[in-house]
């Protein structure tokens, strides 16, 4: 069902005086994943962290240019996470998904293993969310978590909107800020002006919202849709 894929990097080149972009895909090695996925760079530390959801054995991943080597890792308990997020003030310590659950996990960047920290927190536990799993996450420019979850078959017809998107932080725990979601991804905030955006991948749609930089909180959405390869506002909800 799923092919092997090769990670890929991306470059940008940019006129001085129009800056009109171009860009150039090259793979950054012939190896393979079975799936790699929610990639960040470290710009501190010049790597490139990713997960493969699909390898338990190398469900964690970090590729240092420098050295032109990658190093891969299992987690304790057999886990295939769908991302891995740095925690802040906590060295080798990220957020990594299981099913529905939210783990801490120490990797040095080295070790083929990352050892279990502590249990986080569930979001879905009822019956009607039993074969969903997060399918990605990111970090607010306030540190704060957002995660979305998808079902099991995706965008399949049969597939009903019964995942979500979730904020969590540590006063106030887990929270739906958007609910009725079929897959939840490519979430991402306009700094200047204020604004969140994430997408449902099955319904061609993007969500944007005002997003306050002083809470991290979020409000007033606007939905756009793809129809007949034009964007249109369809929806706006206060």
């Amino acid at each position: 069902m799923y092919k092997a894929t090769i990670l890929l990097i991306v470059i940008s080149f940019c006129n001085s005086r129009n800056c009109v972009h171009s860009y150039s895909v090259e793979a950054v090695s012939s190896q393979k994943w079975s799936q790699a996925y929610s990639p960040y760079w470290d710009d501190q530390k010049k790597c490139l962290y990713f997960v493969d959801f699909f390898d338990a054995k190398r469900t964690m991943n970090r590729y240092v240019p420098a050295e032109n080597r990658f190093y891969s890792a299992a987690i304790e308990g057999n886990i295939s996470t769908t991302f891995m997020l740095p925690i802040v003030e906590h060295v080798n310590q990220f957020a990594v998904s299981d099913k529905r659950s939210v783990k801490v996990v120490e990797w040095n960047g080295v070790d083929s293993m990352a050892r279990m920290v502590r249990d986080t927190f569930t979001v879905e536990t009822g019956p009607k969310h039993e074969f969903n799993n997060y399918n990605m996450a990111w970090a607010s420019p306030k540190h704060s978590f957002y995660g979305g979850t998808f079902p099991f078959d995706l965008c399949a017809t049969s597939s009903s909107p019964r995942a979500s998107l979730y904020r969590y932080n540590q006063c106030l725990g887990a929270k739906a800020v958007a609910n009725d979601v079929i897959v939840s991804g490519g979430m991402d905030w306009n700094i200047k002006g204020n604004k969140f955006y994430f997408i449902d991948t099955c319904r061609n749609v993007v969500y944007e919202y005002d997003w306050d930089p002083t809470t991290d909180e979020i409000c007033k959405q606007l939905i756009f849709k793809v129809e007949n390869s034009h964007w249109k506002c369809k929806q706006i909800f206060f």
